[in-house]
C-alpha cells in the first residue's frame, strides 16, 4: 500500500532536525516561468513575431502599440512581467522593424515632436 506522507508533519520532522523544509510546487509547473530574468524578452519576441503580420495591417501600428502599452499597465494584467511586458515594449519592437523597412520613416518619426517626447 502507498503512503503519502503528511507536508506539515514531513516539515515539522525536517524543522526539528534543522534541514530545510519542503514546499508544494508553484502555480506554473514549468521551471523556467517561475523566475524572472531574461527569458521575458524571448517569451516578448515570440508574441511580438507571431503578431507581426497583423500588428502591420494597423492603420497606425506605433501609435495603437503605445496606447495599448499604456492601457495595459492600468488593468489587472500587469501584475505579473509576462502579462505585462508584450504590451509595454511593443511600440520599441515596431520602431525597430519600421526603421528597418524604411530608413525614411525613421527621419519622420525623428522630425516629429510628439514621438520624439514619447522616446
Amino acid at each position: 500500500e502507498d503512503h503519502h506522507p503528511n507536508l506539515n508533519q514531513t516539515n515539522a520532522l525536517l524543522q526539528a532536525e534543522g534541514k530545510p523544509m519542503l514546499s508544494p510546487p508553484g502555480v506554473l509547473p514549468l521551471p523556467w516561468f517561475r523566475v524572472t530574468g531574461m527569458d521575458w524578452y524571448l517569451f516578448c519576441i515570440i508574441i511580438w513575431r507571431c503578431t507581426l503580420p497583423l500588428i502591420a495591417q494597423l492603420r497606425r501600428p506605433v501609435l495603437m502599440s503605445v496606447i495599448a502599452g499604456v492601457a495595459i499597465t492600468f488593468t489587472d494584467a500587469s501584475f505579473s512581467t509576462y502579462s505585462n511586458a508584450p504590451f509595454t515594449f511593443l511600440p520599441f519592437f515596431l520602431r525597430g522593424y519600421y526603421a528597418k523597412q524604411s530608413p525614411r520613416l525613421i527621419d519622420n518619426f525623428n522630425g516629429n515632436w510628439a514621438v520624439r517626447a514619447l522616446f
